[in-house]
């Protein structure tokens, strides 16, 4: 097993090498979030790179809806956070 940036080189049970592609964004998000990084995690917000219900559901939990804001386009759920 290999790891280069964003690809992950590992090996199938057929002994074969096989290169998968992975997205840290999630990863980065949380940490940024319980470091207290609010210019990376604005960085991300900006780039749009993340969607979905556990995201906002995450941010809501750790006491950031303001940050969840940013996400949210609907407003009845805008005004729910």
């Amino acid at each position: 097993v290999a790891i280069h940036g964003h690809t992950v080189t590992c090996m199938t049970r057929d002994w074969k090498l096989k290169k998968v592609e992975i997205d840290d964004t999630e990863f980065v998000l949380k940490r940024a979030l319980s470091l207290k990084k609010f210019a990376t995690v604005k960085s991300i917000i900006e780039k749009d790179k993340l969607r979905g219900e556990s995201i906002l559901a995450y941010l809501q939990k750790k006491g950031c809806p303001e940050v969840a804001l940013r996400f949210v386009q609907d407003p009845s759920t805008r005004f729910e956070l």
